[in-house]
Protein backbone atom coordinates (compact mmCIF):
# COMPACT_ATOMS: atom_id res chain seq x y z
CA UNK A 1 0.00 0.00 0.00
CA UNK A 2 1.28 3.47 -1.11
CA UNK A 3 0.85 6.72 1.29
CA UNK A 4 0.72 10.22 -0.14
CA UNK A 5 0.31 13.29 1.88
CA UNK A 6 -2.36 11.29 3.22
CA UNK A 7 -3.80 9.75 0.30
CA UNK A 8 -3.82 5.80 0.85
CA UNK A 9 -4.03 3.71 -2.61
CA UNK A 10 -4.90 0.13 -2.56
CA UNK A 11 -4.73 -2.17 -5.73
CA UNK A 12 -7.85 -4.13 -5.28
CA UNK A 13 -7.04 -7.50 -6.24
CA UNK A 14 -8.21 -8.91 -9.85
CA UNK A 15 -11.71 -11.07 -9.19
CA UNK A 16 -12.41 -14.01 -11.95
CA UNK A 17 -16.04 -13.76 -12.42
CA UNK A 18 -16.53 -17.80 -12.03
CA UNK A 19 -16.47 -18.55 -8.25
CA UNK A 20 -14.65 -21.37 -9.32
CA UNK A 21 -12.01 -20.15 -11.04
CA UNK A 22 -9.18 -20.03 -8.89
CA UNK A 23 -6.27 -17.20 -9.37
CA UNK A 24 -2.63 -17.16 -8.60
CA UNK A 25 -2.10 -14.74 -6.13
CA UNK A 26 0.84 -12.78 -4.01
CA UNK A 27 1.71 -14.36 -0.65
CA UNK A 28 -0.87 -12.94 1.80
CA UNK A 29 -3.35 -11.85 -0.54
CA UNK A 30 -5.71 -14.98 -0.80
CA UNK A 31 -7.29 -15.75 2.18
CA UNK A 32 -6.67 -19.16 4.57
CA UNK A 33 -6.44 -19.95 8.23
CA UNK A 34 -3.48 -17.77 9.05
CA UNK A 35 -5.22 -14.44 7.54
CA UNK A 36 -8.57 -15.33 7.73
CA UNK A 37 -8.77 -13.28 11.07
CA UNK A 38 -7.81 -10.39 9.51
CA UNK A 39 -10.61 -10.29 6.86
CA UNK A 40 -13.62 -8.47 8.16
CA UNK A 41 -17.44 -8.11 7.01
CA UNK A 42 -18.29 -6.71 3.44
CA UNK A 43 -19.16 -3.18 3.46
CA UNK A 44 -21.02 -3.21 0.78
CA UNK A 45 -23.86 -5.50 1.47
CA UNK A 46 -27.13 -3.28 3.16
CA UNK A 47 -24.92 -0.32 3.30
CA UNK A 48 -25.00 0.53 0.19
CA UNK A 49 -28.38 -0.13 -2.01
CA UNK A 50 -27.76 0.17 -5.83
CA UNK A 51 -30.31 0.88 -8.53
CA UNK A 52 -29.12 -1.11 -11.85
CA UNK A 53 -30.13 0.40 -15.23
CA UNK A 54 -32.84 -1.81 -15.70
CA UNK A 55 -34.73 -0.36 -12.12
CA UNK A 56 -33.38 -3.29 -10.13
CA UNK A 57 -32.91 -2.36 -7.08
CA UNK A 58 -29.59 -4.50 -5.47
CA UNK A 59 -28.34 -4.82 -1.88
CA UNK A 60 -24.86 -4.19 -2.56
CA UNK A 61 -22.49 -2.26 -4.94
CA UNK A 62 -20.30 -5.22 -5.15
CA UNK A 63 -19.35 -6.89 -8.46
CA UNK A 64 -21.47 -9.53 -7.36
CA UNK A 65 -24.86 -7.52 -7.26
CA UNK A 66 -25.30 -8.27 -11.27
CA UNK A 67 -24.40 -12.28 -11.38
CA UNK A 68 -26.12 -12.80 -7.90
CA UNK A 69 -30.36 -12.92 -8.60
CA UNK A 70 -30.38 -13.34 -4.38
CA UNK A 71 -28.69 -9.66 -4.24
CA UNK A 72 -31.83 -7.98 -6.52
CA UNK A 73 -34.31 -7.26 -3.90
CA UNK A 74 -36.71 -5.05 -5.20
CA UNK A 75 -37.49 -2.57 -8.12
CA UNK A 76 -37.83 0.94 -8.74
CA UNK A 77 -41.36 0.72 -9.97
CA UNK A 78 -42.67 -0.85 -6.92
CA UNK A 79 -44.20 1.14 -4.26
CA UNK A 80 -42.03 2.33 -1.35
CA UNK A 81 -38.93 0.64 -3.39
CA UNK A 82 -36.26 1.52 -1.15
CA UNK A 83 -38.22 0.87 1.92
CA UNK A 84 -39.42 -2.30 1.12
CA UNK A 85 -35.73 -3.03 -0.76
CA UNK A 86 -33.56 -2.68 2.60
CA UNK A 87 -36.70 -4.22 4.76
CA UNK A 88 -35.97 -7.69 3.09
CA UNK A 89 -32.65 -7.46 2.56
CA UNK A 90 -31.62 -6.72 6.44
CA UNK A 91 -34.41 -9.54 7.33
CA UNK A 92 -31.91 -12.07 5.70
CA UNK A 93 -30.03 -13.73 7.77
CA UNK A 94 -26.97 -14.58 4.87
CA UNK A 95 -26.77 -10.93 4.29
CA UNK A 96 -26.18 -10.26 7.87
CA UNK A 97 -23.60 -12.47 7.91
CA UNK A 98 -22.10 -11.13 4.99
CA UNK A 99 -22.52 -7.80 6.08
CA UNK A 100 -21.05 -8.91 9.81
CA UNK A 101 -18.88 -11.66 9.40
CA UNK A 102 -17.80 -11.58 5.64
CA UNK A 103 -17.97 -14.47 2.88
CA UNK A 104 -14.90 -15.40 3.71
CA UNK A 105 -15.50 -16.58 7.18
CA UNK A 106 -19.04 -17.85 6.01
CA UNK A 107 -16.75 -20.04 3.64
CA UNK A 108 -14.14 -21.30 6.44
CA UNK A 109 -17.53 -22.46 8.71
CA UNK A 110 -19.35 -24.29 6.03
CA UNK A 111 -15.92 -26.14 5.40
CA UNK A 112 -15.61 -27.35 8.99
CA UNK A 113 -18.94 -28.36 8.86
CA UNK A 114 -17.98 -30.73 5.11
CA UNK A 115 -14.92 -30.98 4.93
CA UNK A 116 -15.30 -31.40 0.83
CA UNK A 117 -15.67 -27.37 0.82
CA UNK A 118 -12.22 -25.87 -0.35
CA UNK A 119 -11.76 -22.53 0.37
CA UNK A 120 -8.35 -21.95 1.34
CA UNK A 121 -5.84 -19.83 -0.87
CA UNK A 122 -8.62 -19.23 -3.76
CA UNK A 123 -9.98 -15.51 -2.84
CA UNK A 124 -8.34 -12.25 -2.66
CA UNK A 125 -11.37 -10.62 -3.14
CA UNK A 126 -14.88 -10.99 -1.08
CA UNK A 127 -16.97 -10.24 -3.66
CA UNK A 128 -15.96 -13.56 -5.46
CA UNK A 129 -16.01 -15.42 -2.09
CA UNK A 130 -19.44 -14.22 -1.71
CA UNK A 131 -20.51 -15.65 -4.96
CA UNK A 132 -19.24 -18.82 -4.00
CA UNK A 133 -21.73 -18.62 -1.07
CA UNK A 134 -24.44 -18.44 -3.57
CA UNK A 135 -23.58 -20.86 -6.13
CA UNK A 136 -22.35 -23.86 -4.94
CA UNK A 137 -24.72 -26.24 -3.91
CA UNK A 138 -22.45 -27.76 -1.03
CA UNK A 139 -21.73 -24.78 0.21
CA UNK A 140 -25.62 -23.24 0.05
CA UNK A 141 -26.58 -26.68 1.34
CA UNK A 142 -24.64 -26.15 4.46
CA UNK A 143 -26.00 -22.66 5.26
CA UNK A 144 -29.35 -23.84 4.70
CA UNK A 145 -28.98 -26.69 7.28
CA UNK A 146 -26.75 -24.66 9.45
CA UNK A 147 -27.12 -20.81 9.30
CA UNK A 148 -29.64 -20.55 12.13
CA UNK A 149 -26.91 -22.26 14.54
CA UNK A 150 -24.72 -18.94 14.62
CA UNK A 151 -27.79 -16.81 14.54
CA UNK A 152 -26.81 -15.46 17.82
CA UNK A 153 -23.53 -14.58 16.80
CA UNK A 154 -24.33 -12.80 14.06
CA UNK A 155 -26.63 -10.86 15.97
CA UNK A 156 -24.46 -10.18 18.24
CA UNK A 157 -21.73 -9.10 16.21
CA UNK A 158 -24.80 -6.42 14.54
CA UNK A 159 -24.66 -5.55 17.94
CA UNK A 160 -21.80 -4.85 18.54
CA UNK A 161 -20.80 -2.98 15.39
CA UNK A 162 -24.35 -0.77 14.93
CA UNK A 163 -24.59 0.31 19.11
CA UNK A 164 -22.10 -0.85 21.53
CA UNK A 165 -18.57 0.24 19.70
CA UNK A 166 -20.35 3.74 18.62
CA UNK A 167 -21.34 4.20 21.65
CA UNK A 168 -17.49 3.46 23.32
CA UNK A 169 -16.28 5.54 20.48
CA UNK A 170 -18.01 8.47 21.44
CA UNK A 171 -17.74 8.31 24.78
CA UNK A 172 -13.96 7.95 24.63
CA UNK A 173 -14.29 10.69 22.44
CA UNK A 174 -15.83 12.77 24.42
CA UNK A 175 -13.90 11.96 27.02
CA UNK A 176 -11.01 13.38 25.16
CA UNK A 177 -12.56 16.67 24.89
CA UNK A 178 -12.81 16.88 28.26
CA UNK A 179 -8.97 16.61 29.25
Amino acid sequence: MDEIAGLNIIESPWMPVSPFRVETYENGHAVDRTNLSMRSGCESILQTYTVEPDGVVTACCGLGANIIPELHIGHVSDPDALAIAVERSEGDLLKLAIRYMGPEKILAWAASLDQSISWEGMYAHNCQACHRLYRDERVRSVISRHLKDIEANILAAVVFDEALYPAVISNAARASNVN
